[in-house]
């Protein structure tokens, strides 16, 4: 009896531990896209970065999740909600849709000058997003910010998108169609339902985004792509994978700093010269972005690259439109070639490359922010030893 009694409560602790959505046990793997077709495994020549054709990416599947607004609230779609340049797939509908072989507009995914790089955050605002930006301007660094007009319904969201357009940093927009599927949708619907992303974000900081980033679905929707580029937007892409919904360390091997430094140093070895980058990041808290900002800073610094925002990048003068229903063009008193343009990034101090060690408590280790997860699971392991010594 009292060896199936033992049995029975190890088993059990065994099984809630694999469960345990905060443990390393039971969790599954991340999709490595580290050699996906704009990766940092396949870098083309500087001069071919800008103006080029997308191809669709062929046998390259990457995580998708449907996230709701409370849950990015609440940072709980985290990495399963993996995100890209492209949007989903869709079959005909009655109405005229862009043929299947009509070439895709051209996506914006490197700069024009070399040993330039203009570093993209997508899919925010979220309650990391101010954090990154008092990192980026401690370094007097621009980003570029492509917000979700879905999360805009609150003030705080709203009022970080005015304060980071006022601090210099580029906006832009990621679109996501509803249910991730266009097909549900007419073309007149699709078109309104963007118009309406970026006369929210035109609420907020009086100029419409030019420049917009799909929300990643496993395949490219034409349509999609074909109805912005009708209205005016123009895509963008990228060609430097930060990799942080995988990369979450703040240095060493598995670090989105590390990423950056093995890009740089791939494209000296391999070239002999310097690239030019749209690396992308992802503006939610369980990604490594917000950790990774001075260490990001830090590679750039060494492979002497100059960060630069989007215009900036694409010699763009006027980088947004002047509404959201208008196909006119504008610039403001930040854009490239402006009063207030910047580009560049200063030295970061050796107090901000300190990475907060973990604790050790003598027989296992957690992080600080783990203690409470790590308590429970533990508990679940001395419980039935416990209780096996009241038998004695």
């Amino acid at each position: 009896m009292l060896r199936k009694l033992c049995l029975f409560y190890v088993v059990a602790a065994v099984t809630c531990l694999a469960s345990d959505p905060n443990t390393g046990a039971g969790k599954s793997e991340l999709l490595d896209l580290s050699n996906s077709d704009l990766g940092p495994d396949m870098l083309p020549l500087a001069e071919n970065l800008v103006w080029q054709q997308s191809e669709p990416s062929v046998g390259k599947e990457k995580p998708m999740a449907n996230a709701t607004g409370s849950d990015h609230k609440k940072n709980t779609t985290l990495i399963d909600d993996k995100l890209h340049n492209n949007a989903t797939s869709s079959t005909n509908t009655t109405e005229t849709k862009p043929s299947g072989t009509q070439a895709r507009p051209p996506q914006m995914t490197g700069c024009r000058t070399q040993g330039q790089i203009a570093v993209t955050y997508s899919e925010g605002p979220s309650d990391a997003t101010a954090k990154i930006v008092k990192n980026l301007n401690n370094a007097d660094a621009r980003a570029n910010f492509f917000f979700n007009a879905s999360w805009l319904y609150t003030q705080q969201y709203a009022m970080v998108v005015q304060n980071i357009y006022q601090a210099g940093h580029f906006v832009g927009m990621t679109y996501r169609v509803k249910n991730d599927n266009s097909s549900f949708w007419t073309d007149d619907e699709i078109r309104e339902d963007i118009l309406g992303h970026a006369r929210t974000i035109e609420t907020l900081i009086n100029v419409s985004p030019k420049y917009v980033r799909l929300h990643y679905t496993p395949e490219p929707d034409l349509r999609v792509e074909a109805i912005l580029h009708d209205l005016g937007f123009v895509l963008v892409g990228y060609n430097l994978d930060s990799q942080d919904y995988s990369h979450k360390e703040a240095a060493g091997p598995n670090s989105i700093q590390d990423v950056y430094r093995q890009t740089f140093f791939h494209q000296k070895d391999t070239y002999d010269a310097k690239g030019s980058f749209i690396s992308i990041q992802y503006d939610i808290p369980d990604t490594g972005a917000l950790v990774a900002v001075p260490f990001m800073i830090d590679a750039i610094n060494d492979g002497g690259y100059t960060m630069v925002r989007l215009d900036g990048c694409l010699n763009d003068p006027t980088p947004y439109k002047k509404s959201a229903d208008s196909k006119e063009y504008v610039g403001d008193r930040f854009s490239f070639n402006s009063s207030d343009y910047h580009q560049g990034q200063k030295a970061i101090a050796p107090e901000a490359l300190v990475v907060e060690p973990k604790e050790d408590d003598g027989m296992f280790i957690k992080k600080k922010n783990d203690a409470g997860a790590s308590s429970v699971s533990w508990l679940l392991l001395v419980s039935p030893m416990v209780l096996l010594s009241s038998f004695f």
